[in-house]
């Protein structure tokens, strides 16, 4: 009997330890450029080895870091959650109208500018839907990496939030629709208790999950109750894991779950242990790994394919969102440039988006599959320009110091 293995099989800690070390190429490369910041550089490394690339990093070492992957999202929308303390939003001039009015244009000007060009009434409709959500990882990231405060980075962030909500909420409410149009006649009208009931349990459950979770943290964190003196670091983690699972488990969206978890713990009571605690360096790990996964995913040849039309997706997404943004300084009291900064900021896209595009993928195959194919697209290149947009505004409105480089 041979005592050597009969297959060698990837696993999570094989996946782990790769994804690792490729994230910490990706850092030495930045450090070398001092030109770029480290997120696009882990990213270049995911695109290098992935499966567009050289191979190393294969479909399936993707599929296994898929728990990765979700940590990290939950982490970021959680995170994302926790800046949303209602009592503080009130001190910022126009925050809520100029939220409004930025999901608004930015719908109707991908909306209006698919269907003005031959795209089906339907998929414009998704798309700009899709187009509404922004990628909180790689602003969140590269506000930390420059320690970066300021009237740009106060009203981006809830903006973050809120965009991302609204896509959700906007996303759902369009499912009936897709319903109807998937199911003619008889069929359509059969299915319409699953059209109004499905949206509403994906809101619904959400908010149940996270209420769940919270009342569950608070019982912990009571004197009578929970173990006292004991950090909050673990209760947090377990909270997180929590609702990712079972937001699995319940088939709703687990970074929907996350970012109410998050806002329920910034404005509810007995929880201010937990709005200050902070994931550490354990999330900067997982978010290593998130952005050479992100790298890894990138496909040249759909950009290829559909570059006309997400080129188009990108500029009227970025118009929708300036647009609102200049039309509100009269009430948010921002400058042109401030709101030329909070657009950049706002230009990634990814994680809600790539999760929208699969729900619609496995709820709909025929209608997903383009949709998905110019999605990527899109992000491919919104998580390319994401970094340095972002970057590039903080440096131009000051609110990083000038002689900051890249400390990577």
């Amino acid at each position: 009997m041979s005592f050597l293995p009969h297959s060698l099989e990837l696993n999570a800690f094989v996946v782990f330890g790769v994804l690792i070390l490729l994230g910490m190429l990706g850092g030495m490369m930045a450090h070398k450029s001092m030109v770029f910041p480290r997120i696009t550089a882990f990213m270049l490394v995911g695109l290098v080895f992935g499966p567009s690339g050289l191979g190393w990093v294969n479909d399936e070492m993707l599929s296994n870091g898929k728990v990765f992957i979700d940590i990290a999202l939950g982490m970021i929308m959680f995170n994302l959650g926790r800046t949303l303390n209602l009592a503080a939003l009130r001190r910022i001039p126009g925050i809520y109208a100029a939220s409004a009015m930025e999901i608004a244009l930015t719908f109707s000007f991908v909306a209006v500018g698919f269907m003005a060009l031959g795209a089906h009434w339907l998929s414009a409709l998704l798309v700009a839907a899709i187009g509404i959500s922004a990628s909180p990882a790689i602003t969140m990231m590269v506000i930390q990496e420059f320690d970066a405060k300021g009237p740009v980075v106060t009203r981006t962030l809830p903006l973050l939030a809120f965009n991302n909500l609204g896509a959700f909420v906007v996303f759902t409410a369009l499912l009936p629709l897709i319903y109807i149009n998937e199911h003619t006649g008889a069929q359509a009208w059969m299915d319409i208790a699953t059209m109004v009931l499905h949206p509403l349990y994906l809101l619904a459950g959400s908010f149940g999950l996270a209420y769940v979770i919270y009342v569950l943290g608070r019982l912990l964190l009571h004197p009578r109750l929970g173990a006292t003196g004991l950090s909050p670091f673990p209760l947090l983690l377990g909270m997180l894991a929590f609702g990712i699972g079972f937001s699995a488990l319940l088939e709703l969206s687990a970074m929907l779950t996350s970012l109410l978890l998050g806002m329920m713990v910034a404005n509810l009571k007995h929880t201010v242990a937990l709005r200050e605690e902070s994931f550490g360096a354990q999330e900067e790990i997982f978010l290593i790994i998130l952005f050479v996964i992100a790298g890894a995913k990138l496909h040249v040849a759909e950009l290829g394919q559909y570059i006309g039309w997400a080129l188009l997706f990108v500029a009227l997404r970025t118009a929708g969102k300036l647009t609102a943004l200049l039309a509100c300084q009269p009430l948010t009291g921002t400058t042109w440039k401030q709101s030329v900064g909070i657009t950049g900021m706002l230009t990634p896209m990814a994680g809600l988006a790539i999760g929208l595009t699969q729900m619609t993928e496995s709820l709909f195959p025929t209608l997903g599959s383009g949709l998905a194919t110019l999605i990527l697209a899109g992000v491919a290149i919104l998580e390319t320009l994401g970094p340095v947009a972002s970057e590039w505004a903080l440096k131009w409105n000051k609110e990083i110091k000038k002689d900051s480089g890249v400390q990577h």
